[in-house]
């Protein structure tokens, strides 16, 4: 299970002519607290100094714009207008729990031969707030 956050809402015209609505999702990651030393002294174990050089040099670099900065996983959902009320009708901001199911072969839903290269997914979607 992991947490998304509403990001993008917007309407399209489907293939057959029915209003679609486009929601791009974002991952929810919690803030981890950076814990940078102030001086040598605050060190307890010695062999982290590089790590903590390195985090504050690419930290540094990315707030100079000069390194890109990491992005959050993005999922983009395409659903009728019936799967989106569904849902709960999100708007942005909400928060909405992912759960990952099962993987199956794209050909059997399909009635075709599977191709073990394609693989779809069966998830779980739960508006929280």
């Amino acid at each position: 299970m992991v947490r998304v956050a509403v990001s993008s809402i917007s309407r399209f015209a489907m293939p057959s002519g029915e209003t679609g609505c486009r929601v791009d999702l974002i991952v929810m990651e919690p803030e981890q607290p950076k814990i940078v030393p102030r001086s040598l002294e605050d060190f307890r174990d010695p062999s982290q100094l590089p790590h903590v050089i390195i985090q504050a040099t690419q930290t540094a670099l990315q707030r100079a714009g000069m390194a890109p900065m990491p992005e959050n996983p993005k999922m983009i959902l395409f659903l009728t207008m019936e799967e989106y009320k569904n849902l709960g009708s999100p708007q942005i901001n909400d928060i909405i729990e992912l759960n990952f199911l099962s993987q199956y072969p794209v050909g059997d839903l399909q009635g075709h031969p599977t191709d073990p290269a394609l693989l779809g997914s069966i998830i779980s979607l739960k508006k929280v707030r």
